[in-house]
């Protein structure tokens, strides 16, 4: 393939053909930069089989604004066609091409004339109608493995935002399918459906999105950042993100395609530039995996940005086709952010987890003093009864202690679990119970109705001996005899267990005489263990009071 610039773009396809300063092409792709005149290019193809052939010449290049195709063979006129975005006709296929038929022996030289107010490089294929649609066929493969990539990683992203119902997830996820629809605009996939577009889809509507693929990044990064308490990043970005798209349609509509576009590309270099500067600061700063992972992405999109502009400026060679720099950075971009989401989002689980488990070792903190509390309560109690019997009846002295030393061993050595059955605890219950009979004898009369299903149940030790204290403590002091019942039930996943005395609740504005830390040991535990799924309520039916328990089935 050789070219010949025409600074002036008057030279006709008559002197063309005479020309003499045709030069050949530099490199696997040849790149021209935004032209200022006409570029003329050729290519001598000949057929050396024995069969006709039919051949196709293609340039890879969606954005030639004006394309003509000079087939010349011997001393016939030449065949003329167009393929440009703003020539008028039907454009089959996404990049310009024109057939035609050799037959053995025969030659014929390629003539296209080129005029663009883009960007030029020209990818240059030519071949038969077989080996060209077998190189369109991997080209578009690689294309479509690559938009599958992305919407599988948008389909995760989004099945992520909705276990997790996090913003952050949903900009993720959408990302892949904003690159994708860039990438088809790009490099014309948008030809493949069925009706016109307008000419400046392809060359306006590219800056454009390619300016709000940026800023939406930057929502991005600002939604993630900002979820890191990063109030300073995070304005940063959203002033950026929301001003590049709308410097971008203002360019592109009051200047020159060729200014604006240098106006656009370097307007999302420099965006590009300062959020990678403060990434890495970030990143720096607080070391974690997916600040990294963010920065790194940021490097990435800032790095295939550079390379692209300096090709396009031709103030480097066309190393890479732009085709192949935007895949790698795109898969890059699918990939990290929805990673670094992921990460992020494994580091608060691990966040509340440290926090739930310095919560309990409070709770259990906590518990073990009210626990404590509860023995000195008792044994004061216990020791009153024993100061009482001294006086009045001496020989029920030895059975008391004894009982006492049971129930103290109980104390010394909890359950393993801290959490005993049902039954277990209403055996202490019994043992204390029998404490106090040794006292009080006839006077008190206990009962217990407490059914299978419920006995087998589990719930924090010493958590009735409290109510029972307080039935006992309470109902002999208006009266000189006294019941007891211990009712409990399983109800609606719930486990009630109450103590009935008989006697009357004071009245709520009567001063108590004696605050103990019986039922406010009680709620405060309950609260601890089970928030506010369990309660513990006191209040007076019919002539007895019960002090109730619900807390739930584990």
């Amino acid at each position: 393939m050789e070219f010949l610039l025409d600074p002036e773009g008057r030279m006709a396809y008559a002197e063309a053909r005479r020309a003499t300063g045709f030069s050949p092409a530099t490199g696997s792709v040849p790149s021209f930069g935004f032209l200022s005149g006409v570029l003329w290019g050729r290519c001598v193809l000949r057929n050396t089989s024995d069969q006709p052939q039919k051949l196709v010449v293609e340039l890879e290049m969606s954005q030639l604004s004006h394309l003509e195709w000079f087939i010349q063979s011997g001393t016939e006129a030449p065949r003329r066609s167009l393929g440009g975005t703003h020539d008028p006709g039907l454009h089959p296929y996404r990049f310009p091409s024109t057939a035609l038929s050799l037959a053995p022996g025969e030659s014929v030289t390629v003539y296209c004339r080129i005029r663009s107010d883009a960007a030029v490089w020209l990818p240059f294929v030519a071949g038969t109608e077989m080996a060209l649609w077998q190189h369109r066929f991997k080209r578009d493969a690689i294309d479509y493995i690559y938009f599958g990539l992305g919407l599988a990683l948008s389909g995760l992203g989004f099945g992520l935002t909705l276990i997790y119902r996090r913003r952050v997830f949903l900009f993720a996820a959408l990302l892949p399918l904003a690159l994708i629809g860039y990438y088809c605009l790009l490099f014309g996939y948008y030809h493949h459906l069925p009706w016109a577009w307008p000419a400046w889809v392809g060359r306006e509507g590219v800056l454009i999105a390619d300016a709000a693929i940026v800023g939406y990044f930057l929502l991005f990064l600002r939604s993630f950042f900002a979820n890191q308490a990063e109030t300073r990043m995070a304005k940063l970005l959203l002033g950026v993100g929301l001003l590049l798209p709308g410097l971008t349609v203002a360019f592109t509509t009051t200047l020159p395609f060729k200014a604006a576009s240098y106006l656009c590309h370097g307007a999302i270099v420099t965006a590009y530039l300062l959020v990678a500067v403060q990434a890495l600061k970030f990143a720096r700063r607080r070391r974690l995996a997916e600040d990294v992972i963010l920065a790194v992405t940021c490097l990435v999109a800032l790095a295939g940005s550079v390379f692209l502009v300096l090709q396009w400026t031709l103030i480097i060679p066309m190393l890479v086709p732009p085709m192949e720099i935007l895949r790698i950075a795109s898969v890059v971009i699918f990939v990290l952010p929805l990673l670094a989401c992921v990460f992020a989002q494994r580091s608060e689980l691990l966040l509340e987890a440290r926090v739930a488990l310095a919560e309990r070792a409070t709770a259990e903190a906590e518990q073990s003093t009210l626990r404590a509390q509860l023995n000195p309560h008792f044994l004061l109690n216990t020791l009153n009864s024993i100061d009482a019997l001294s006086h009045d009846d001496p020989k029920k002295i030895p059975e008391l202690v004894r009982r006492l030393a049971m129930f103290l061993r109980r104390c010394l050595l909890p359950s393993a679990t801290r959490h005993p059955t049902l039954g277990e605890e209403l055996a202490a219950v019994r043992n204390y119970l029998e404490i106090e009979q040794v006292r009080y004898g006839d006077r008190l009369q206990v009962a217990f109705v407490v059914p299978a299903e419920a006995a087998d149940l589990r719930l924090p030790e010493f958590l009735l001996q409290p109510l029972v204290e307080n039935a006992l403590k309470f109902g002999f002091k208006d009266q000189t005899t006294l019941t007891v019942r211990l009712v409990a039930g399983v109800e609606a996943g719930t486990l009630r267990v109450r103590v009935e005395n008989l006697g009357r609740l004071a009245p709520a504005d009567m001063p108590r005489r004696y605050p103990g830390l019986g039922l406010e040991n009680v709620r405060v535990r309950l609260n601890l263990l089970y928030g506010a799924a369990a309660t513990c309520d006191l209040r007076e039916v019919d002539g007895w009071v019960h002090a109730e328990i619900r807390l739930p089935i584990a």
